[in-house]
């Protein structure tokens, strides 16, 4: 693999020693950094034919009269969000997606919040209590995609009482 995509300093870690073996096992890296993206996967899993999604071979109509929504949570989910958005264009309509604070992104349709990670925070709880509400207000007919993944547990830390934030807080940390 000429082009690296993930390990920024290959140049630098190849260029002593064994340099044939090392090279070959910044291959393998890259090759399984980029299995592994959740992004790539996305847009090889899901793709978009005019009102029809291929869902890793499965057909899922586009609602006709519904709304199309996204939510997610966790440490690779913002990726996964990008890949829908990409996707399907001006057929989401909107979301929500709590990642870590210091991850960086745009998204066009879908509010990104951050809140804390591994310790939940109030901006966890209150992004959480935003999307109990957008995922009550939907309607038959809406199609909600979702992206769940790692961390999502303190991101969306909302505890049901007598639990509080502080207590689920310490928790995690047993």
């Amino acid at each position: 693999m000429s082009f690296r995509q993930f390990v920024s300093n290959a140049a630098q870690l190849s260029s002593h020693g064994e340099r044939e073996l090392r090279a070959l096992a910044l291959d393998v890296i890259e090759h399984a950094l980029a299995a592994s993206d959740p992004y790539r996967a996305v847009r090889e899993r899901v793709i978009r034919d005019r009102e029809v999604l291929l869902i890793d071979g499965e057909i899922v109509p586009l609602p006709a009269q519904g709304r199309v929504l996204f939510i997610g949570a966790g440490k690779a989910s913002y990726p996964i969000a990008k890949a829908v958005e990409d996707v399907l264009g001006d057929r989401l309509i909107g979301g929500l997606l709590i990642c870590k604070y210091g991850q960086s992104g745009t998204l066009g349709r879908i509010r990104l919040v951050h809140a804390a990670h591994p310790i939940p925070d109030e901006a966890g709880a209150r992004a959480t209590r935003e999307m109990v509400a957008l995922l009550s207000n939907t309607l038959p007919g809406d199609l909600v995609i979702a992206g769940i993944t790692g961390g999502s547990s303190a991101l969306m830390g909302l505890p049901l009482a007598p639990v509080s934030l502080a207590g689920y807080g310490a928790l995690t940390q047993l």
